[in-house]
């Protein structure tokens, strides 16, 4: 999955190595360890993503193709973490 990069707090965790961990965390409180990870495209372009554990969070939550996803980014002193927030689509 891409991320935009004005998600930039976000971009820098994917900067760290090459490939960062976090944790998804879903609305019943569930913990999904993702990567993320960018890749330079031609010219000065670079694409963020999620790359690893995404599909186990996609099926381990039933989503669908319109459903959307809302990403709040939690940083604390010693581990950041995202918060999903599912909206289902037609609902």
């Amino acid at each position: 999955m891409n991320i935009p990069k004005k998600c930039k707090k976000l971009t820098e965790l994917s900067k760290d190595g090459g490939k960062g961990k976090v944790v998804l965390i879903d609305e019943k409180g569930r913990k999904w360890p993702v990567r993320l990870s960018h890749k330079a495209e031609r010219g000065s372009t670079e694409r963020f993503f999620i790359y690893s554990g995404w599909l186990e969070f996609v099926h381990g939550n039933g989503l669908r193709r319109g459903d959307r996803c809302v990403f709040e980014l939690v940083c604390l002193r010693f581990e950041s973490f995202i918060k999903v927030r599912i909206i289902r689509c037609g609902v």
